[in-house]
């Protein structure tokens, strides 16, 4: 793996991965910010890697603190769309165009979270922001799976998903 190349760590930021939100704000912003402490605990600047929501919130933090990121590699990042240029993957647009009403984001939450089995919310994350989904080994794709299942325990990980994805 990336070990080859140096140290390697992943933070695990609140309202993602395993991380509860606790009371904790998990908008892009806020998450940057909790980024951007960490890597200033390292000392020194990092290649940082950032995928769908995680490559905006590694975006902001090249862009504030560039002293903190020597090189920034970027995987689907949620990034701000220019409509006219290119609209965003239909799919990808409409669940933000949901998250963004109140409601009814919480309703596709819990909707999801009801009808679909870990391997299927799995499945749908990856086909959503996976280019090539049918290349993921069948190892990742079974961690995507028990992760999905350890969330489902997760106070507030869907509230947490819905602010961050509106900021």
């Amino acid at each position: 793996g990336l070990q080859q190349f140096g140290s390697v760590s992943a933070i695990d930021l609140p309202g993602f991965g395993l991380t509860p939100p606790a009371g904790r704000s998990t908008t892009v912003e806020a998450n940057r910010r909790v980024l951007d402490r960490y890597l200033r605990l390292l000392g020194q600047p990092v290649t940082l890697i950032g995928n769908s929501m995680g490559g905006a919130i590694a975006l902001r933090q090249a862009a504030r603190a560039p002293e903190t990121v020597s090189r920034l590699v970027l995987v689907s990042p949620a990034a701000p769309w220019d409509l006219v240029v290119q609209p965003p993957d239909p799919l990808a647009g409409a669940m933000f165009a949901m998250y963004a009403v109140p409601g009814l984001a919480e309703l596709v939450m819990w909707g999801r979270r009801n009808a679909m089995t870990p391997e299927e919310i799995a499945r749908w994350v990856l086909d959503l922001c996976a280019a090539h989904p049918e290349r993921i080994p069948r190892d990742v794709f079974e961690m995507h799976v028990r992760m999905a299942v350890q969330r489902q325990h997760i106070p507030g990980i869907d509230e947490a998903f819905i602010r961050a994805a509106r900021s």
